[in-house]
């Protein structure tokens, strides 16, 4: 019952496709034309981590894209190797404009003010980042682990199991929770201010810090 549950294609498995497919919903609809314009590198995030639950990576090809082997493989054809440098181009494009425009901005003397003006978007943001990387350290552990017999492997990797597909379900909630702390509120209030002071700067940091009490975008 338990591995119907979480194995790969399992239940929890495809429901954290949904999850991810809403939160992607929930982006564009929730953040209009402004926030694909300003920041259309999350939603291309949040859609190939969707896809990459459904094992787009290896679905289609007899190697994996995301293996180094595959653009050496006699087994993937040209065409196919072509498609897979594009998606990895995108996918680096993406992260390094995450890291860029919302991590290394605030590394060093502005961390301390982020964290006293929004301690609760702070905290759900490392949230995220800790469940992203403690899902994919765990993936294939059991079988990494010296001295184990056979059955024991089985059962670590059991609770490994576990711990790893309930962690990747919960990483498009805490998405979802940082898009709606973060955007909405300072959309609006962005919103009712821009007739008499302008419009806002459109490289502004997820966690900027501006003179006034409120954080914008």
């Amino acid at each position: 019952m338990i591995e119907q549950w979480f194995s790969e294609g399992g239940i929890i498995e495809n429901a954290t496709v949904v999850a991810y497919l809403a939160c992607l919903a929930l982006m564009l609809f929730g953040g209009g034309l402004s926030f694909l314009r300003r920041y259309s590198y999350l939603p291309v995030l949040v859609l190939l981590m969707a896809l990459r639950e459904l094992d787009f990576d290896k679905r289609f090809t007899a190697v994996g894209i995301l293996k180094s082997r595959f653009f050496f493989s006699d087994q993937v054809s040209l065409s196919a190797k072509f498609v897979g440098l594009g998606l990895i181009f995108l996918l680096a494009w993406a992260v390094f404009s995450l890291l860029r425009h919302h991590v290394f901005p605030y590394i060093g003397a502005r961390f301390h003010p982020v964290l006293k003006a929004r301690p609760r978007l702070f905290g759900l943001t490392a949230t995220c980042f800790g469940l992203i990387i403690g899902s994919k350290s765990v993936d294939g552990l059991a079988s990494k682990l010296p001295g184990l017999s056979p059955a024991q492997i089985a059962d670590i990797g059991l609770v490994l199991m576990l711990i790893e597909e309930t962690a990747e379900l919960a990483i498009p909630f805490t998405i979802a929770a940082v898009f709606v702390l973060w955007w909405l509120p300072d959309h609006r209030a962005a919103g009712s201010k821009t007739a008499g002071q302008g419009a806002p700067d459109s490289r502004r940091g997820a966690y900027s810090v501006q003179p006034s009490p409120d954080i914008r975008p």
